[in-house]
Formats: structure tokens, C-alpha cells, sequence
């Protein structure tokens, strides 16, 4: 290709640093999980820039693997801004029996603030603490602390985790009530 690349080049460089060089700082994360660049990629930069350039490349935008525990591959790669970029990462604070989910693209803000207020509301009309809720998190394996929890129920952080926080939460106080109305 006569064209200069170099974005898409260095983008293809990182790529193969991070899951071929163990000596690269993100190695654990790449290449030490098992992920790998599809073999068309690996050994020809102009397939992988006529791939980028059909596929939506843009300056603006960085890859992304589709599936976070996949490979990059075209199957599996798109081209995404920052904001869908930060939610599809893998999420290690999740408990280990619950599975990693991957964002089509983002948050339903509004379903969010529904479930956050429902959260509170709740917690207030059972008489519950937010440490009577923060050990019923841990409890289903979800670490927080109550600083974490009180800014996601105050609307102050956003993000994959606040979000999983409310729907664990959302789960818990629907068990505890169908629990009460039992007795």
C-alpha cells in the first residue's frame, strides 16, 4: 500500500505487543489470557489496513474487540469512541461464578436513574443500611465499601461496575421483600 497508515500501523504494532511480547506491561492481559491476532492480521499490515479502512476506521476511533475474551480477528473487531471503548473492557471486579457482559453500545442512562431511585426508596422503606446492603453484595461475591456505594446511589459514578452494583442490589432487596411478605 502506497498510502501512509502509520495510526493504523501503530495500532497493529501495539496489538502485536501486547499478545506476543511478555516483556510488554500489558502482556498479562492480552497475550497471557490466550489473546491472539488471526493469523491474515499477523503476517500482512495491508490486510489488516484494508480490513481497518472497510470496516469504519476513523481517527477518531480505536479498535475493539467485540468480545473481550476473543481475539482480534475481523469477526470479533470493531471501531468505537472512547465512551463505548471504557465499557467494554472485562470487568474483574465481577464475582467469579458471574459472567462478563459486553455493551452494544451504552447504558441506558434512564433505566439506570429509575433503578438507582428504586434502590434508595427501597432500602428506606425496609428500614435497611447501606452496610446492611454493601454485606449482601459481598455476600454474592461483589466488593464494594460504602464510600463507592453511597456515590452510586447519589448518581455520582457511572460506569459498568455502578451499574451491576444497582442491578445486584435491585435482586437483593427483591429477594429480602418476597422473603418479609413470606413471614
Amino acid at each position: 500500500m502506497e498510502q501512509n497508515f502509520k495510526r493504523l500501523r501503530r495500532i497493529l504494532s501495539g496489538m502485536k505487543s501486547r499478545c506476543g511480547n511478555p516483556k510488554d506491561p500489558n502482556y498479562k492481559n492480552y497475550g497471557g489470557r490466550g489473546i491472539r491476532i488471526c493469523d491474515k492480521w499477523l503476517n500482512s499490515t495491508d490486510s489488516f489496513i484494508v480490513w481497518a479502512l472497510s470496516n469504519g476506521y476513523d481517527n477518531s476511533l480505536s479498535i475493539d474487540r467485540i468480545d473481550v475474551n476473543g481475539n482480534y480477528e475481523p469477526s470479533n473487531c470493531r471501531w468505537v469512541d472512547a465512551k463505548i471503548q471504557c465499557n467494554n473492557r472485562r470487568h474483574y471486579w465481577l464475582p467469579d461464578n458471574h459472567p462478563d457482559f459486553v455493551y452494544e453500545g451504552l447504558p441506558n442512562e434512564v433505566s439506570i436513574k429509575e433503578l438507582r431511585e428504586s434502590v434508595k426508596t427501597r432500602l428506606t422503606k425496609n428500614t435497611l443500611t447501606q452496610v446492611w446492603l454493601i454485606n449482601r453484595l459481598e455476600d454474592e461475591g461483589l466488593n464494594t465499601d460504602k464510600t463507592e456505594l453511597s456515590s452510586v446511589l447519589a448518581g455520582t459514578r457511572h460506569g459498568a461496575k455502578a451499574e451491576t452494583l444497582l442491578k445486584f442490589a435491585d435482586s437483593i432487596l427483591s429477594r429480602y421483600e418476597e422473603h418479609m411478605a413470606a413471614l
